[in-house]
């Protein structure tokens, strides 16, 4: 285990290490970059979220989600990559301190949307994982989440095949995640395989669904400028979740759980709703009377099969073909299979 001297020397060399690493798909560092970008795309999918950042390093990262505009906090053992990370972030909020030991007091006083941790947590033991997951739980905002990317695997037997492959390169001071064993003492713990020795992990606070009303709310917002792009035939800004709905488990992201549709009678409801109804017909008319057939083209990806999924569970649950038609413009009548499955069908 490094002590705060061994992190600051460590801080200059720190991408180079990691790059080497994940070039030549070696442990420790086999998708470094998925596990980043994964991360990533899931946070950005908010506008201007605060995140936490436990063990930030150099802000490999952290500084591609403040460029992003996320307001960003963070704690870490060294320094030396405090001063390397303020450097890339001037209005982050930075404290040092052994997070083994618990939060900074001024990290504290906030709620955040996101905290994650990446490639930091394994030096702690699996009890001080949990101790330290469980406090952060508490610094969430509803709906919020926690990601940790890391060196990580399912089962334990994927771990010891790892170890074993590694022969003297593995380091036996650091304690890797093993999904099913926390899980047992983290309820609601996700488990997203990156590489054959990385993952992310992902904890997320209730969500509290607000009705109908959270429809509404966003629809305010976003739905005309919706209506603008798909009439002119290409999707451009973030408005996928609450615009088509789809069933609540099919992403993991804050937004697919905020607005998934929870239950067969919610989608009835939504489509009985003298706004949300009549404006998901609207628009749903409106992909019908474009030349192109290609659902990639106006929605991108992976929107498109989100369009597919929101299609498949109005079609189920609705007498009016618009849904049907759709389906049959852009995906040749095919229906989502995991959205019939959550019905029922």
């Amino acid at each position: 285990m490094l002590d705060q001297k061994g992190f600051d020397l460590w801080a200059n060399e720190y991408d180079a290490e990691t790059r080497s690493s994940e070039e030549s798909d070696s442990y420790p560092f086999a998708g470094y970059s998925r596990v980043l970008r994964y991360i990533y795309d899931l946070v950005t999918e908010r506008s201007s979220p605060k995140v936490l950042d436990i063990g930030f390093g150099t802000a490999v990262l952290t500084a591609k989600l403040y460029d992003c505009g996320c307001r960003i906090w963070g704690q870490d053992f060294s320094q030396r990559m405090i001063e390397i990370a303020q450097q890339k972030m001037p209005q982050a909020k930075l404290c040092q301190g052994d997070f083994g030991k618990g939060i900074a007091e001024p990290l504290l006083k906030q709620n955040y949307d996101f905290i994650i941790a990446t490639y930091a947590l394994h030096h702690l033991t699996d009890d001080g994982k949990i101790v330290l997951i469980n406090s952060l739980g508490g610094l969430l905002k509803d709906g919020g989440a926690i990601l940790i990317g890391d060196v990580a695997f399912r089962t334990r037997e994927e771990l010891e095949y790892c170890q074993q492959q590694a022969g003297n390169g593995w380091d036996d001071d650091e304690h890797y995640f093993v999904y099913e064993e926390l899980a047992r003492e983290l309820p609601g713990l996700r488990f997203e395989k990156i590489s054959h020795c990385s993952g992310v992990l992902s904890l997320q606070k209730e969500v509290n669904m607000e009705g109908l009303e959270r429809f509404i709310k966003a629809q305010d917002r976003d739905y005309q400028q919706a209506l603008i792009e798909i009439k002119a035939g290409r999707k451009r800004s973030h408005w996928i979740w609450y615009i088509f709905p789809q069933m609540v488990g099919l992403g993991m992201s804050y937004n697919s759980e905020y607005y998934g549709i929870k239950s067969r009678a919610e989608a009835i409801e939504y489509l009985k709703h003298p706004v949300l109804g009549t404006r998901l017909v609207e628009i749903s008319k409106a992909l019908l009377q474009l030349d192109s057939s290609d659902p990639r083209a106006v929605m991108g990806s992976p929107d498109d099969m989100k369009l597919k999924s929101s299609m498949t569970l109005f079609a189920m649950v609705s007498d009016d073909p618009v849904f049907s038609q759709v389906l049959q413009k852009y995906f040749n009548g095919e229906r989502d299979r995991i959205t019939e499955k959550m019905l029922g069908c």
